[in-house]
């Protein structure tokens, strides 16, 4: 299993929503193997706050090397934040 945390961050001076998040899967000649788009916990993001997420991927596609993960411009997350 291929496990990938991260976190958002609003740097902006006003709340923001949250935006999904592209995760791609790469080999060593940056050639993409596989793709999926995850949804960090929460729909709204104060100014200044972090929202830590966590996706994964099984099986590991053959060759894999790196990951890279990139916020999707203009997406919005659909997962409601957990309350403890």
């Amino acid at each position: 299993t291929l496990m990938v945390r991260g976190f958002v961050e609003n740097k902006g001076q006003t709340a923001a929503s949250v935006p999904q998040v592209l995760v791609k899967v790469l080999d060593n000649n940056n050639r993409e193997l596989s793709r999926w788009v995850a949804d960090p916990p929460g729909r709204i993001i104060r100014r200044g706050g972090k929202l830590d997420f966590e996706t994964s991927l099984y099986p590991v596609p053959s060759g894999a090397a790196k990951v890279e993960v990139e916020s999707i411009e203009g997406s919005r997350s659909t997962t409601e934040a957990q309350i403890p």
